[in-house]
């Protein structure tokens, strides 16, 4: 939630980024003292004696930081340049000071602006990290097309607050690569590189956003800031921790000009210390998805499977659904022959899709089926990519598909079926997933054409296997018990 400084000391603490407890640490106080001036509780003034020490700190911290945010403040106020410490000494003091620091000289409360022309927010503790992201991410969705994201972060505390609720950044980071968005994203982890690409939960939204490019280093000099980002030296959302308590820690996002610029400048000064924490994930055109040569590859090894099917079934029709499409569809001959073709080279079957001797876990949603069975007409990616433009299908049509697979593999004894209870949070919204212990595929639509993928390139891919089998063993046991699960579907399905 954002937060406004209600003092002269606070403002200056909320626009450094200052701690109370590395405050009151650089002039050997209690925190209690800094929390009561800051507050307004104790009033400051320059016959304390620890009045000149807290000039200095709030110098020494500007310092440091390296941005000059002191005197660009102080110039824009007072019209005039700041060159030397002692002339920044004195507004410092006399800002401290101030009588009138709420009332009438400093704050502009109806257009939340600063005094240096930068829109000003604040966030606090580790969720303010994740709200200032969305924030950042929600605004990057509202510009044009082909903006430029560039990030920054350290292995700080906040990152746990990620993996409590990843859903939120996954469809966040897909809604904005709708414009066609880019992300580039550097990190300082001070850990093995091997513990560096698992940390799959904090990369996934990066891999599924296919724009994107990932760096990492562990032997760079770590940034004054814990995270930066920025979009084209328009935005910067930019945060840093004073102390080992995640709950003292600040978040920012403005658009000062000087400031967006550093970071910029910043940004791009460092992308030649860091490695690539991946290969660029290669989004396919449509028409070469899912070839024989491909698909014969993906399904040399046979070996455990979980299919996650939140949308469109994972698997390509089968002829005869494929037949009923093509006639309940106004296309011409040409057009007709254009999808056979694509099925032709991408066709699966059933039997070619179950793993054989290993293990297959399908995972349907309660909630898709349940809309398949209003007989509504759905669009379809995959015909408004080969066709040129917007194509709906009847849903009886992908509901008869589930129903035949299930029929078919009901008493195998290699294959489980589970249900995803209606309501229930999603593994990733809209996103139908096929994984194995070396290789996944995925699939979501985005602008209306269907994106799949189909690489071995994710960085230890296993860790992405154990997050999807841990995700099943935390289902409910009745949404794969098989009498559960065919019964519900089947009572689905009637209605």
């Amino acid at each position: 939630m954002t937060s406004y400084a209600q003092t002269p000391l606070g403002y200056l603490m909320d626009m450094l980024y200052i701690q109370g407890t590395k405050l009151a640490n650089a002039i050997y106080v209690d925190r209690t003292v800094i929390s009561r001036w800051k507050n307004g509780h104790i009033k400051l003034n320059a016959k304390s004696p620890y009045f000149p020490n807290v000039v200095n700190a709030i110098l020494d911290f500007n310092e440091q930081q390296g941005l000059r945010t002191l005197e660009r403040f102080f110039e824009s106020v007072n019209s005039m340049k700041i060159k030397e410490r002692d002339e920044l000494q004195s507004f410092v003091v006399s800002w401290l000071l101030s009588e009138d620091f709420i009332e009438h000289k400093y704050e502009e409360k109806k257009t939340d602006k600063s005094l240096y022309s930068a829109t000003y927010k604040v966030y606090k503790g580790p969720l303010g990290k994740r709200d200032a992201i969305i924030d950042l991410l929600n605004i990057l969705m509202k510009l044009p097309g082909g903006e430029t994201v560039r990030g920054y972060d350290t292995d700080s505390p906040c990152l746990h607050s990620f993996t409590n609720d990843i859903t939120i950044l996954q469809k966040k980071f897909i809604e904005a690569e709708k414009n066609g968005h880019q992300l580039i994203m550097m990190f300082y982890m001070n850990r093995p590189a091997d513990q560096i690409h698992n940390m799959f939960q904090y990369w996934l939204p990066m891999f599924l956003h296919t724009n994107s490019h990932a760096y990492y280093t562990n032997d760079a000099n770590i940034p004054f800031y814990d995270y930066i980002y920025s979009i084209k030296g328009k935005l910067v959302l930019a945060g840093c921790n004073f102390d080992d308590n995640p709950a003292n820690m600040y978040t920012a996002m403005y658009d000062d000009p000087m400031t967006v610029h550093q970071f910029d400048m910043f940004l791009e000064g460092h992308m030649d210390k860091f490695s690539e924490l991946m290969r660029h994930l290669e989004s396919r055109d449509m028409t070469a998805d899912f070839r024989a040569g491909d698909m014969g590859a993906y399904m040399t090894n046979d070996m455990n499977q979980y299919v996650i099917a939140e949308s469109t079934p994972f698997i390509t029709f089968s002829h005869e659904t494929e037949d009923d499409v093509l006639m309940s569809l106004d296309i011409s001959s040409s057009e007709v022959k254009k999808i056979q073709q694509f099925y032709r080279k991408c066709k699966t079957s059933t039997k070619k899709f179950l793993s054989g001797n290993n293990m297959t876990r399908v995972l349907f949603s309660a909630d898709y089926i349940k809309c398949l069975c209003e007989k509504t007409l759905l669009n379809s990616p995959v015909f408004s990519c080969l066709l040129g433009r917007p194509v709906k299908i009847p849903s009886e049509f992908l509901l008869r598909e589930i129903a035949y697979f299930m029929r078919m593999v009901k008493d195998d004894p290699t294959v489980e079926v589970g249900l995803r209870p209606m309501g229930s949070e999603p593994f990733i919204k809209n996103l139908n997933i096929w994984v194995k212990e070396n290789t996944i595929s995925y699939f979501h639509p985005s602008n209306d054409v269907s994106l799949r993928m189909l690489t071995d390139e994710f960085s230890y891919v296993n860790a992405f296997y154990s997050m999807i089998d841990h995700y099943w063993a935390q289902l409910p046991y009745e949404c794969k018990r098989q009498e559960w699960v065919y019964d519900h579907v089947g009572r689905l399905m009637q209605k």
